[in-house]
């Protein structure tokens, strides 16, 4: 299984859905990683990071997105990106599934399996994270 880490394209968005210690533990657990190049520099790792843990570095989305069974993102997935989804896919970032709905009803349409970790203030102010 080929699990594909993008370049997060969302302005001001300097996290990354996977640190070079992710990419180890999942390559322990039997999963092949693809990073897009410069995909952790905004938050200082750099693509020779990832090779040392084992990742394999693709320069380009596209062959990410097209190649991958499990696709991480920290933003939800730009229309772009959808398209590229093969049917069957898994997709996993903080996706807002009652903000972001029409991205929600496209990832439907490739037949994504889509999972949604998002943040919801709860009632005394401090944050909880939900799947």
């Amino acid at each position: 299984m080929i699990v594909g880490v993008l370049k997060e394209v969302q302005e001001g968005e300097n996290r990354v859905a996977a640190t070079p210690q992710t990419v180890k533990d999942l390559i322990k657990c039997g999963l092949e990683v693809h990073v897009e190049t410069s995909a952790g520099v905004a938050s200082h790792y750099l693509d020779n990071d990832y090779e040392k843990a084992g990742a394999k570095i693709i320069s380009d989305a596209s062959t990410i997105l097209s190649k991958s069974d499990l696709i991480i993102k920290v933003a939800p997935a730009t229309s772009n990106e959808i398209d590229l989804i093969p049917d069957g896919s898994s997709y996993i970032s903080l996706i807002q599934t009652t903000r972001d709905l029409d991205t929600v009803k496209k990832l439907a349409q490739v037949r994504s399996y889509l999972s949604g970790l998002f943040i919801s203030e709860s009632f005394n102010k401090s944050f909880a994270f939900c799947i």
